[in-house]
């Protein structure tokens, strides 16, 4: 319980932007959740890989599905 909550306070305790946030139920675990969270910020930048390393703490499972380069208009 709270999971979310505290994976989402680390986001900002970084001062990183969610884009969006998606959950999906688990078909096999009734009443548990799996989220797709887009955020602000490149591999580059050590705050993001500090990020994720301290999310394990939060998660059974975590996944980088894509690192992509925001381009400016």
């Amino acid at each position: 319980a709270g999971a979310l909550v505290a994976a989402m306070n680390l986001i900002a305790k970084y001062g990183f932007n969610m884009q969006s946030i998606i959950s999906r139920s688990i078909k096999e675990r009734p009443w548990e959740y799996y989220f797709y969270v887009d955020l602000d910020g490149n591999l580059a930048d050590p705050r993001i890989t500090e990020t994720l390393a301290e999310l394990k703490n939060y998660t059974t499972s975590l996944r980088l599905l894509g690192n992509y380069h925001r381009q400016e208009n």
